[in-house]
C-alpha cells in the first residue's frame, strides 16, 4: 500500500515540476520577446537619429 502511495506522490511532484517548469519558460519567452523587441526599436532609433544628423 505505501509504495502505491510513493508512486502517486512521485507523479504528483514530476507533473507539479513540469507546470512550474512551463510557466517559468512560458514567463521566459515572454521576456526573451519583449527585449527582442526593445532592442529592434533602439535600433531603429538609432538608425532614425543618425539619418537626422547628416541634414
Amino acid at each position: 500500500m505505501r509504495n502505491i502511495i510513493g508512486i502517486g506522490l512521485v507523479i504528483f511532484i514530476v507533473i507539479l515540476l513540469l507546470s512550474l517548469l512551463g510557466k517559468v519558460i512560458n514567463f521566459a519567452f515572454k521576456i526573451s520577446i519583449i527585449v527582442i523587441a526593445a532592442a529592434i526599436i533602439m535600433k531603429l532609433l538609432d538608425n532614425y537619429s543618425k539619418r537626422n544628423d547628416r541634414f
